[in-house]
């Protein structure tokens, strides 16, 4: 499946998070206005919005129109009708905060910038090199995995409750 580049409503920032974590292009502000959306979209992106107003102004073959106000069914709804699959290898490859792609990272350069029991435990480090935040593959990483395959694999009816 080819990327697709996302341009994400502001007012659907959990799912955008949640995009970006499994290593989406999801452009998400949460000043974004309607006119800078539908901008994004005319520049190649697909919208994926649960605002009406602008879900009748784009072109519904550009855009993903979420009907649920559950973080969960909207991750579902989105990947259903994106036709996302998860691929474990992309999964924590963007910035949460700023959706850049991450780049690897030395050990040696995250002395000092993460707490010191991560740096002894963890062999790998990402960082952004918009903002600077620090990533690992800690435990979190597999709880979440866990998590995000529970909703991209079952309908929306029986999604387990709980977030990562």
């Amino acid at each position: 499946m080819t990327q697709q580049a996302l341009a994400v409503d502001r007012s659907l920032g959990r799912l955008a998070r949640w995009l970006r974590f499994l290593g989406m292009d999801a452009a998400w502000s949460p000043n974004l206005t309607d006119r800078e959306l539908s901008n994004l979209v005319l520049s190649g992106r697909t919208a994926v919005t649960r605002t009406r107003a602008v879900a009748k102004t784009l072109d519904p073959d550009r855009m993903v129109f979420v009907t649920s106000g559950d973080p969960r069914e909207q991750l579902a709804q989105a990947a259903r009708d994106l036709g996302f699959v998860l691929d474990e290898s992309r999964v924590f490859s963007r910035c949460l905060e700023c959706n850049r792609e991450v780049l690897p990272m030395d050990a040696s350069e995250a002395a000092g910038r993460v707490p010191e029991y991560v740096l002894a435990t963890q062999p790998r480090f990402t960082r952004c090199p918009s903002c600077g935040r620090i990533y690992w593959p800690g435990t979190h990483r597999d709880r979440a995995l866990a998590f995000f395959r529970n909703i991209l694999s079952q309908g929306k009816d029986s999604i387990e409750r709980g977030t990562p």
